[in-house]
């Protein structure tokens, strides 16, 4: 009998996705991962939401494709409309970027099981 060993996947500290979920996208991907974050509301009356992904190959390296972290960004509704409310969005956006290489300096962790 011949069983299929699932692969070890290496996500960085703030992946939300399960190691159920990389599987199942691991062919769409042509088998690398795309790793997704939680999104973040910014600015005035949360005006805009960030989500970072970045793609990996299985073993946490990064894709030689596709390097570094991407950010997602989303305008809602109207977004800002001053020059004020840009300039707010602009600095919780470098607040989460610093946050998020904060609680994650080493880049890739392996998921527990």
């Amino acid at each position: 009998m011949k069983t299929r060993v699932p692969p070890n996947i290496v996500c960085p500290c703030w992946c939300i996705a399960t190691p159920k979920q990389h599987i199942e996208e691991l062919s769409a991907h042509d088998g690398g991962v795309v790793h997704r974050g939680d999104r973040h509301a910014l600015g005035p009356s949360s005006c805009m939401t960030i989500r970072p992904f970045v793609a990996s190959l299985v073993d946490g390296s990064l894709d030689p494709d596709d390097l570094g972290v991407h950010l997602d960004l989303t305008r809602n509704g109207d977004g800002p409309r001053s020059l004020g409310e840009a300039m707010h969005v602009a600095k919780e956006l470098a607040a989460t970027v610093r946050e998020l290489t904060k609680s994650c300096p080493v880049g890739l962790i392996p998921l527990p099981r």
